[in-house]
């Protein structure tokens, strides 16, 4: 998911431009900042491949923007807390993946090193006012190709991760991700399902299609066993990619049209299924029932009115959806004059009105280099007068995944501030100083994900 730009990293208190919805509650009075939350999502969704992830043919992900106001709702909740973390304000970073391995590791050696720096205790030597707190947690990424190469690098430094959305099943593997931990179950069990629904219809005859990354191979390899437990066959066993050429997507689309299986199950992200289906939509092939995993199966990718043809019917996988107060009006109260230090909230604010605002950096960057039309924004558009994915929270889904992660992270935290000497997890029994502690000293304490954790 594409353009990667020099992003500005973010410390609490981010931002306060929603004083009603705070207002109430009992605020901290001059609180520390307390080292920080690193958040990876991808912003961007590409069309093409390109070199720089700043490009200038790409697709805003508005879900992921979401997930990103379901992250700062979830801190500026904790922050204004009076009985979770009191006195204390965390911090938090944003980075954007951009889909991409190499971009995830290169914003993760930046806080590593970071770190590091900061174990060496150089401010006894000098003057660091515009020091930056260490990073002692990491929420996400979303794709687990992403997260896998995330967690590699982080476990070598027990630097706490956890993802929203990575759901490979290898994740599962405590030996080689030490550091990694997850609010989304593994593919292990949606595998499992998908073959469950197979038997039940009594359909012996199927199709499986794949992502060619991490979170598809191991998906369909699972399924693939669980299939041959059930005595079920697989015609074709195909692997897929956004980023296939033409010719190979018109190949498979002649070997799943030839096919005499009516059965397609596929384990992919929706940027990886949306080339075949417009592949299958352009060919007009409308026999065919599609199982879906949980990657596509909501995806506005594909619930699109031009594929419906397609794609109706098709029995798809989703997540266990969650409620979080007040997001809602969180959500709506987002605008650019509020927000002005978030360059993702104006960016999300011209590709939602078509519009640009003053001084936008986006203005003259449009394909082939030129300018395209689009009229000023005043931002103060009505946010609530659109149609956008952003504002979707019928179904909080992943976004409550990340929610709860930054729950988890402050329970730790407070599980440490709350510590007694002597029944410590260090030491003879000791206690962290929540003032200097380490990522790896966050890892030891137990990580929970009860809401009952959280202040009403």
């Amino acid at each position: 998911m594409g353009a990667m730009r020099s992003f500005q990293g973010f410390s609490a208190p981010c931002s306060h431009a929603d004083q009603n919805r705070t207002q109430k509650k009992k605020k901290k009075k001059n609180p520390p900042v307390l080292d920080l939350i690193t958040f990876f999502v991808q912003f961007h969704m590409r069309k093409v491949v390109f070199t720089a992830c700043y490009v200038v043919s790409y697709r805003f992900n508005f879900r992921g923007f979401r997930w990103l106001q379901a992250m700062i709702f979830a801190i500026e909740e904790i922050n204004n807390s009076s009985t979770l973390l009191p006195n204390i304000t965390l911090g938090y970073r944003i980075f954007d993946t951009c889909n991409t391995v190499s971009k995830a590791l290169e914003a993760t050696l930046s806080f590593v090193a970071q770190n590091k720096i900061d174990s060496l205790n150089l401010d006894e030597f000098c003057n660091c006012t515009d020091h930056i707190p260490s990073t002692i947690a990491v929420v996400g990424a979303a794709g687990s190709a992403v997260s896998t190469a995330v967690a590699n690098l982080l476990g070598l430094f027990y630097i706490p991760q956890i993802s929203y959305a990575s759901s490979s099943r290898l994740l599962s593997n405590k030996n080689q991700y030490k550091s990694f931990m997850r609010t989304i179950p593994s593919d292990e069990y949606q595998a499992t399902a998908m073959a469950d629904v197979i038997d039940y219809f009594q359909w012996n005859w199927v199709i499986a299609v794949a992502s060619d990354d991490d979170y598809g191979r191991p998906g369909i390899e699972k399924f693939e066993k669980e299939m041959e437990e059930r005595d079920i066959c697989i015609h074709l066993n195909e692997l897929i990619s956004q980023y296939m050429e033409d010719h190979e997507i018109q190949a498979l689309a002649d070997r799943i049209e030839n096919s005499s299986a009516k059965v397609i199950v596929v384990f992919a992200s929706g940027p990886d299924m949306e080339p075949l289906i417009k592949e299958m939509v352009r060919r007009n092939i409308t026999d065919r029932i599609w199982i879906a995993s949980e990657a596509w199966a909501s995806s506005s990718l594909i619930a699109k009115p031009e594929y419906l043809d397609v794609v109706a019917g098709t029995v798809g996988f989703a997540l266990k959806g969650g409620h979080i107060p007040e997001f809602k009006d969180f959500l709506q109260q987002v605008q650019p004059k509020k927000n002005a230090h978030n360059e993702f909230v104006r960016e999300f604010w011209e590709e939602t009105f078509n519009c640009y605002l003053k001084d936008s950096r986006r203005r003259h960057q449009s394909d082939n280099g030129s300018t395209s039309f689009r009229p000023w924004c005043t931002g103060e558009e009505d946010i609530t007068s659109v149609e956008t994915p952003y504002l979707d929270y019928t179904h909080l889904r992943i976004s409550y995944n990340v929610y709860v992660a930054v729950y988890s992270i402050a329970q730790a935290l407070q599980n440490i501030l709350t510590c007694k000497p002597g029944h410590g997890l260090f030491a003879n029994n000791s206690c962290a100083d929540i003032k200097k502690m380490e990522a790896w000293q966050v890892k030891r304490c137990t990580f929970s994900t009860n809401r009952d954790a959280k202040p009403v």
